[in-house]
């Protein structure tokens, strides 16, 4: 006959090897799924720093900031800003 005290003993420590893993996995890629980086905007929203200046948004946009697919507007966290077509 079968010892199903070990059969439940070994059910179960597989389930724990296979479940850790795709644990960590899917706790690491939640971290992910967050928007780009962060833009910090000043109190009016008019204008993001670059990390030494501010910059006038409706001149320049931020390289790392979020874009629509089309490219046409930038997310600050906050709010889309369209992208300045150059000069």
């Amino acid at each position: 006959a079968y010892d199903v005290g070990a059969l439940a003993g070994h059910i179960t420590f597989i389930l724990l090897l296979l479940g850790i893993p795709i644990f960590l996995i899917a706790r690491s890629r939640r971290g992910k799924t967050l928007p780009a980086s962060v833009v910090q905007m000043s109190a009016d929203g008019h204008y993001w720093w670059d990390g030494s200046n501010w910059q006038d948004a409706t001149l320049v946009a931020p390289g790392h900031a979020q874009r629509t697919p089309d490219g046409t507007y930038w997310w600050d966290g906050q709010t889309w800003h369209p992208v300045p077509r150059p000069q």
